[in-house]
């Protein structure tokens, strides 16, 4: 499938993407200048999550920090961790229309904006002391229907190429991933490991399908057929990896068990 150059995502606001990717970017870079190290009660949270080889710590700390304007906004106007939630969902319903037309830049925004949002939600209950395990329940089953959409609407797009196969593996490895941890845990065994969590995932679809169009552009006249190369290999990254993941949870599932019997 030859991708298409020339249409108002990759090519005619080409320039706003850059700018606003610029804004994301230096703020990475004033967060490590006059931030970082210095919150330690956000340093706590950070620790509370498995190390990951994929977003270290200094991304996750960036991340907590980038999000706390938007976490005081929402908490100021009162607006319910649920709500939140739902937001996200729609969030990523966008992504999906967005992948679907081709349009990923503003795809890969709309996918990093519904992974704000899922963060957001936690951290809104616990400090509103919202938080309950039907808030949790309804969490969970509304992050795998975002995962999902977007999914989908790549799906859509590469429906006659052959990344359609690589994008259906990805979608598999995913939901796989958080199908072995909730079944570990209605099993009694807790699996938060493997490198290629939820988090991981929205940063690397998110990240890699906004940049891609700007990439895209800019590597075009060495080229014969430009195509979304950054995305591409993000794509094939997450359907490696979740896979990995997967099979690793399955594995170390089963021998707690078999342990737990003997």
């Amino acid at each position: 499938m030859t991708e298409r150059i020339f249409h108002w995502d990759a090519w005619l606001p080409v320039l706003v993407i850059a700018i606003i990717n610029g804004i994301f970017l230096l703020s990475i870079f004033v967060f490590a200048l006059f931030y970082w190290k210095k919150n330690k009660e956000e340093d706590e949270e950070v620790l509370e999550y498995p190390p990951s080889k994929l977003l270290n710590r200094f991304i996750r700390e960036w991340w907590m920090w980038f999000d706390t304007p938007f976490e005081i906004l929402l908490i100021k106007a009162r607006v319910t961790p649920n709500l939140v939630t739902f937001f996200s969902l729609v969030a990523s319903m966008f992504a999906g229309y967005f992948f679907h037309r081709g349009w990923f830049g503003s795809g890969g925004w709309f996918v990093l904006i519904s992974g704000i949002l899922d963060y957001l939600d936690g951290r809104i209950a616990r400090k509103m002391k919202m938080d309950s395990k039907a808030g949790a329940f309804y969490d969970s089953t509304l992050d795998r229907y975002s995962e999902s959409f977007a999914f989908f609407g790549l799906m859509s797009y590469y429906r006659d190429d052959w990344m359609l196969y690589v994008v259906m593996f990805a979608y598999l490895g995913s939901m796989m991933v958080s199908y072995t941890r909730a079944r570990g845990e209605s099993l009694g065994v807790g699996a938060r490991i493997g490198i290629m969590q939820r988090t991981e995932r929205v940063v690397y679809l998110g990240a890699g399908a906004t940049f891609s169009p700007l990439v895209m552009y800019l590597t075009a006249p060495w080229f014969d057929e430009p195509r979304q190369y950054l995305l591409i290999a993000a794509i094939i990254f997450i359907a490696v990896m979740a896979n990995m993941t997967a099979l690793r949870r399955l594995f170390y599932i089963m021998r707690k068990l078999k342990d737990n019997i003997q």
